[in-house]
Order: structure tokens, then sequence, then C-alpha cells
């Protein structure tokens, strides 16, 4: 567990490997094609 916070604030997380991996979700009507790779040297 690198970040802990309330499910409703999980959209506002600060960690960086948290950012990564909301961003590593596919998303609905989204672009389609990889997915972005989580940056292990900056976290």
């Amino acid at each position: 567990v690198v970040e802990e916070l309330a499910a409703a604030n999980l959209l506002q997380a600060q960690h960086p490997y948290t950012r990564g991996l909301l961003n590593c979700l596919p998303r609905i009507g989204g672009p389609r094609g990889p997915l972005p790779v989580l940056d292990r040297a900056g976290i």
C-alpha cells in the first residue's frame, strides 16, 4: 500500500504509483490502442 484515502477521493490520488495505476485503466469510449505503462523510475 503506497497511499490510503477514501474511495470517493481516489481520483485525487497524490502518489505517482497510484496515479499511474489509475491512468492504466481502460476507459469506455476511450481511445483504442496500448495502455500507458507505469514509469517505475518515477516512483
